[in-house]
């Protein structure tokens, strides 16, 4: 109970009340790889629009420095025309990247949801059907974060 609550804590300001419904219904989506703007994540217009604009950041990094041999004959154009494949290792080598920064290049805990509720509902903690039925996984290799993240990109 004591993570869950801290957690909440960290991300939300309080444990007492629900997040909103936004964070757990919004998920990472690219537009389609033939048409324009490939490289970009679609982002609705709500509270989780900063967290997406970081990982857009970091997908943007990988397209141009990152994923591809940098041919200076390349137009930086075409490095931004990835398709579904590349889409999908950019993104969960920026997610892994940014894990990776955040716990000082030496460990990265990554929390996927199950299926059963691990803390009960509380005066100091408000079920929100997501953070009490959370699993976390802990990380000391770059490379095992990324094949994590790569297995597990749908959740």
């Amino acid at each position: 109970m004591d993570e869950a609550i801290e957690l909440r804590q960290t991300v939300f300001g309080s444990a007492a009340s629900p997040p909103r419904g936004e964070w757990t219904r919004t998920g990472f989506t690219f537009g389609p790889a033939n048409q324009e703007y490939p490289y970009g994540l679609r982002t609705p217009r709500n509270a989780t629009r900063g967290m997406q604009s970081v990982i857009q950041a970091h997908i943007i990094k990988q397209f141009i420095f990152d994923n591809k041999p940098r041919d200076k004959s390349v137009p930086l154009e075409d490095l931004l025309k990835p398709n579904e494949a590349e889409q999908a290792l950019s993104l969960y080598t920026a997610m892994s990247d940014i894990l990776w920064n955040i716990g000082e290049k030496a460990k990265a805990i990554v929390a996927l949801p199950g299926e059963a509720s691990h803390i009960p509902h509380s005066h100091v903690y408000f079920q929100d059907n997501v953070t009490e039925k959370l699993y976390f996984f802990e990380f000391t290799k770059l490379d095992d974060l990324q094949i994590f993240m790569k297995r597990y990109l749908p959740y």
